[in-house]
């Protein structure tokens, strides 16, 4: 589940759905944009629509959308933007000299986003400014980390950076043996990356490299990783495979899944994915046994969410949710455009 701020009531209804219905709009083509920032907020009833408000942006949304405190934080090619929850209003922006892609908080004050300019950026939340500009050879490929109070990436130069949040400032730089890094994975013996063959790279707190290990990867298209050190992937015939990243052990490995769109996402001990041939799965995260696979009648299912007992997903230009026993399917929100398989909302 996402953790939310305290100030924001998710348990109310419209304050929800308002939340969600943003999601979606962000992640849409099509959109229409307003050019100052103030009241863009698009007011609407939530009688008729079933939302409080909507934004709309005339630019496509690429970047992950962070949730923090009484705001959105969101990229619109190379534009960050600052949205308030409460009234869909846009409050500051900053121009990057990049399209914006991946956002991740630190300290609760620091927001640092990495650009298609092979630059990463850290902005003060609080004064509404850049801090710092860090710039690579080569184009970014992993999605930004932190690990203790340290910034983690990797370039097509094959260099594995560490910065200093704060600063901007270079702390230590690893050179992988490939070109491309695909993943870096918080775990609790340090932060591990992957690359296109199958390495894995782990460092501990100190920067020092405690292993290196391989995987046979001919098959393995993707990954995630949980809170258990539990590695999940999904190779070319579509066969979910869970490992163990303490002791590198493959746990078990659930075969012919249908086409699954997206790896499955975890939550208090079950794990949920969905597949383009139209159903929505549950299984046990320990044993990979399949607890129940139901028809959801829609088209290419993705972006699961879980709140309350029930799984929110998106498919074509609709929103649905389910009961996490495989039950009850509801219509949420009918969108304005293509909802895009990318990521929600994340306050970390």
């Amino acid at each position: 589940m996402i953790p939310f701020q305290k100030n924001i009531n998710f348990n109310n209804s419209k304050v929800r759905n308002a939340i969600i219905f943003l999601v979606l709009i962000l992640m849409s083509y099509g959109c229409k944009f307003i050019n100052k920032p103030s009241n863009r907020g698009v007011k609407t009833s939530n009688q008729d629509t079933g939302y409080m408000w909507k934004y709309q942006a005339k630019q496509a949304i690429y970047s992950s959308i962070l949730l923090k405190g009484d705001f959105l934080y969101f990229g619109t090619r190379k534009t960050l933007c600052a949205l308030r929850t409460r009234n869909g209003n846009i409050e500051w922006e900053l121009k990057a000299s990049g399209e914006i892609y991946d956002i991740i908080l630190f300290n609760d004050s620091i927001l640092c986003f990495k650009a298609e300019d092979s630059s990463v950026y850290g902005v003060n939340l609080l004064r509404h400014n850049f801090l710092w500009h860090f710039k690579t050879s080569k184009y970014i490929t992993t999605p930004l980390a932190i690990f203790k109070d340290k910034l983690y990436f990797i370039s097509l130069d094959k260099n594995i950076y560490c910065v200093n949040p704060l600063t901007g400032n270079e702390i230590k730089i690893y050179q992988m043996d490939s070109y491309s890094g695909n993943s870096a994975m918080i775990l609790s013996k340090g932060i591990s990356f992957s690359d296109d063959f199958g390495n894995f790279y782990t460092f501990d707190e100190s920067n020092n490299i405690k292993e290196k290990f391989r995987i046979d990867m001919k098959d393995f298209t993707s990954f995630i990783t949980n809170i258990s050190d539990t590695l999940y992937s999904v190779d070319r015939k579509r066969n979910l495979q869970a490992w163990d990243m303490l002791i590198w052990k493959k746990l078990w490995s659930i075969p012919n899944l249908d086409s699954v769109s997206e790896l499955p996402i975890v939550y208090d001990g079950k794990g949920y994915l969905a597949s383009s041939k139209h159903y929505i799965a549950a299984f046990d995260t320990k044993s990979g046994q399949i607890l129940w696979k139901t028809d959801c009648s829609c088209v290419d299912p993705h972006n699961i969410l879980i709140e309350n007992n029930r799984l929110f997903f998106s498919s074509k230009d609709r929103f649905y949710s389910i009961h996490t026993n495989g039950t009850d399917q509801k219509l949420e929100f009918t969108a304005n455009a293509l909802i895009l398989p990318y990521p929600c909302v994340s306050n970390k």
